[in-house]
C-alpha cells in the first residue's frame, strides 16, 4: 500500500476496507508512518497483521501507554520492532545519483481584483490573530485551526481567488465593515472573548450581515448578539431579562 499513513485512522472506513482485503504478502509504503500520534503505527501493524502487536489491547499495554507517560521502555520497544520490519532510504543512499538542486525565484504581481480579495482576508487574519492574542496567548493556541484557515484562504487567493467560496470572501468584508464600527478614529478596539467567538462565526458563515433578536424582533450587530446552541441570536438586554424572569427555571429556547 503507498501512502499508508492515509489509514492511520482506524475508525474510518477506508481503514477497515485495507484491513480487510486478502492478500498473501503485504507491504506499507510511507514517508511518515507516524503523523499524529503513535496510535498512527500501530494502524499499520494492523493492516500488516503483525503480532502481537496488530491487537490494539497489546499495543497500548506494551507500547502505547507507556510513551503517553513518559516511559523511555515504551520508546525502545518500538525502535527494536521497527527495526526488525522496516526498511528505511534515504535521499543520502542517492546523492551521487541525483543533480544538483536548482532554484529559480520570481515575483507576481497579484492583479486588481486579487489583490483586494488578498487584502481583505489578510485583514481579517490579523485581525482575529491579534484579538486572540490580545486575550491571551492560551486564547490564540486554543482557536490555531481557525488561524490556519486564514492561511490556507491566504494561500489559495495567492493560486486564483476562485478557490475560495464567495461566502467567505463577503463574510470577510462584513467582518471588517463590522469591526470598523467599533473602531473610533482610527484607533484599535481590544475585543472580548465572546466577541472574539462570533468573530470567528461571522467568517464560518454562521451568522448574517444583520442578525435579528428574535425576542425583540429587532436588527441587532452580530458582535452585538449571543449565539445559542438552538442557533437563535439573542440580544444582550433580551438574553438578561430571560435570565432574571426565568432564573431557578429549565432552560428553553426562547
Amino acid at each position: 500500500m503507498d501512502e499508508a499513513h492515509n489509514i492511520r485512522n482506524r475508525s474510518t472506513g477506508k481503514f477497515k476496507a485495507a484491513v480487510a482485503l486478502k492478500a498473501d504478502c503485504r507491504w506499507c509504503l510511507s514517508g511518515t508512518p507516524l503523523v499524529n500520534a503513535p496510535e498512527d503505527i500501530q494502524a499499520l501493524f494492523q493492516f500488516l497483521k503483525l503480532p502481537p502487536l496488530d491487537k490494539f489491547e497489546i499495543w497500548n499495554r506494551s507500547i502505547g501507554r507507556p510513551i503517553k507517560s513518559g516511559d523511555a521502555l515504551g520508546l525502545d520497544r518500538l525502535r527494536a520492532f521497527f527495526s526488525s520490519l522496516c526498511l528505511r532510504r534515504t535521499k543520502d543512499l542517492l546523492k551521487d545519483r541525483l543533480p544538483s538542486k536548482t532554484v529559480e525565484m520570481e515575483t507576481i504581481e497579484l492583479g486588481k481584483h486579487e489583490r483586494d480579495v488578498y487584502d481583505v482576508l489578510l485583514k481579517t487574519g490579523r485581525l482575529l490573530f491579534h484579538s486572540l492574542l490580545n486575550i491571551s496567548a492560551r486564547e490564540a493556541l486554543k482557536n490555531y485551526s481557525h488561524i490556519l484557515e486564514c492561511l490556507t484562504r491566504l494561500r489559495q487567493a495567492c493560486c486564483s481567488p476562485t478557490l475560495i467560496p464567495p461566502e467567505r470572501i463577503a463574510a470577510a468584508r462584513r467582518v471588517l465593515k463590522i469591526y470598523a464600527e467599533y473602531v473610533d478614529q482610527g484607533d484599535d478596539v481590544k475585543l472580548t472573548s465572546k466577541q472574539v467567538q462570533e468573530l470567528i462565526l461571522k467568517l464560518q458563515g454562521v451568522l448574517d450581515a444583520d442578525e435579528e433578536c428574535c425576542v425583540c424582533m429587532e436588527p441587532k450587530d452580530a458582535l452585538m448578539c449571543v449565539l445559542r446552541k438552538c442557533k437563535h441570536c439573542v440580544c444582550e438586554p433580551c438574553l438578561e431579562k430571560i435570565i432574571e424572569t426565568k432564573r431557578g427555571a429549565q432552560p428553553s429556547c426562547p
